[in-house]
């Protein structure tokens, strides 16, 4: 049995408060973003005043894509439920 079969992959949608302003800044840290393990899906709401990413995937690692986003230059905020 592999851990796989052991561990089931729990899926979650993750929403981050941002200042990305331009779809061509999104388009690098999505490049970045879909490095990470387990991130199926992401966007950026351009009409939010919060410029809001939300990220669909499996086993978040919070801290990883906050990092990632931090080090392109940009502010990565978690928005609680």
């Amino acid at each position: 049995m592999n851990l796989d079969e052991r561990t089931p992959a729990v899926q979650d949608v993750l929403v981050f408060r941002t200042n990305i302003q331009k779809k061509a800044e999104f388009a690098i840290i999505e490049k970045e973003l879909q490095k990470l393990a387990g991130i199926q899906k992401c966007t950026v709401d351009f009409e939010d005043r919060e410029k809001v990413l939300r990220i669909e995937c499996l086993n978040p690692n919070l801290m990883e894509i906050v990092d990632t986003v931090n080090r392109q230059g940009f502010i990565c905020e978690e928005l609680e439920d």
